[in-house]
């Protein structure tokens, strides 16, 4: 018998990443005029963060310059999700999310 333990942590969007999904939202409904076609892409990118809560390891870990941050980084079609983990708290933190044709090193 095999036993698994899944322990879920705690999803947490800072702000930015807060705003980066509302103007991604408003970017697509405004090129397509689509307001279907915006909220169901935000709410694909949301389910593809949620999973986070189970598999907070299953990205790997990139250094940001200038800054020298280090983030896990999730890819989502063609958006970038940054994340950290905190284990003492069993938390996940989205602190950007972004089009991988933005320049994030800024």
């Amino acid at each position: 018998m095999i036993n698994i333990i899944i322990n879920n942590y705690d999803l947490t969007f800072a702000d930015s990443a807060i705003e980066e999904l509302e103007q991604i939202y408003e970017y697509i409904f405004n090129k397509f005029k689509s307001n279907q076609l915006a909220k169901s892409i935000v709410s694909k990118i949301e389910y593809n963060i949620s999973k986070l809560q189970k598999f907070p390891y299953s990205c790997v870990e990139v250094c940001i310059s200038p800054h020298k941050e280090v983030y896990r980084k999730l890819l989502i079609f063609n958006y970038i999700v940054f994340y950290k983990i905190y284990e003492e708290h069993k938390e996940v933190i989205i602190y950007h999310i972004f089009h991988c044709r933005k320049n994030y090193l800024i």
